[in-house]
């Protein structure tokens, strides 16, 4: 097992139940749905509620910074932690990003973007909007960063939503390097 990020919840959710929390795995699909997967390695003091909702990037190859994304339940039973993947099948798509400030148009309820490449100077941002007609106003937008020929890999994704639209802002949180490729990265609408 290799665990690459813990089940880490997002900063504003700090005492919030249901939570939900993000971990990026080396391991597959099957390895991590295995009953018990998560109780045989050191959580580092990192607790799992039934409630809690987990963003997983499982099948990460630390070379090359892909792997796929996943949301799962968690089961327990016994003390006994199983993932289980979100069964909800999305309207998925991929597309291409063009220009700075960004602008995409995929209508789909989830996909992977890729950006052009950037040279974002550390501390600043790439702003894209993608327009697609499963956002409304209330839209949660999960974003989750899948890889590229980047090698500044010190990024936020955030997204914000509007009605056909989202603004979605990637932040080069590197204190002292630029971006200097393409970033992929996944989103789904709920």
């Amino acid at each position: 097992m290799s665990i690459v990020q813990l089940p880490v919840g997002l900063a504003a959710q700090v005492g919030i139940d249901p939570a939900t929390k993000k971990m990026v795995v080396t391991d597959n699909l099957t390895t991590i749905t295995t009953a018990g997967y998560l109780n045989s390695g050191n959580l580092e003091g990192y607790s799992l509620s039934p409630r809690d909702v987990l963003e997983v990037l499982y099948s990460y190859n630390v070379t090359t910074n892909t792997g796929t994304f996943g949301i799962f339940t968690v089961s327990l039973s016994s003390n006994v932690i199983t993932l289980v993947p979100y069964t909800t099948v999305l309207n998925k798509g991929t597309a291409t990003i063009s220009g700075t400030p960004g602008t995409v148009t995929l209508n789909k309820q989830a996909g992977v973007l890729t950006t052009p490449s950037l040279t974002t100077a550390a501390g600043f941002t790439y702003v894209i909007t993608l327009t697609d007609s499963y956002i409304s106003s209330n839209s949660v937008i999960v974003t989750t960063y899948a890889g590229g020929t980047n090698t500044v890999t010190n990024l936020a994704i955030s997204a914000v939503a509007g009605n056909g639209t989202a603004t979605i802002t990637i932040f080069n949180q590197d204190p002292l390097s630029a971006f200097n490729g393409t970033i992929i990265f996944s989103f789904a609408i709920f």
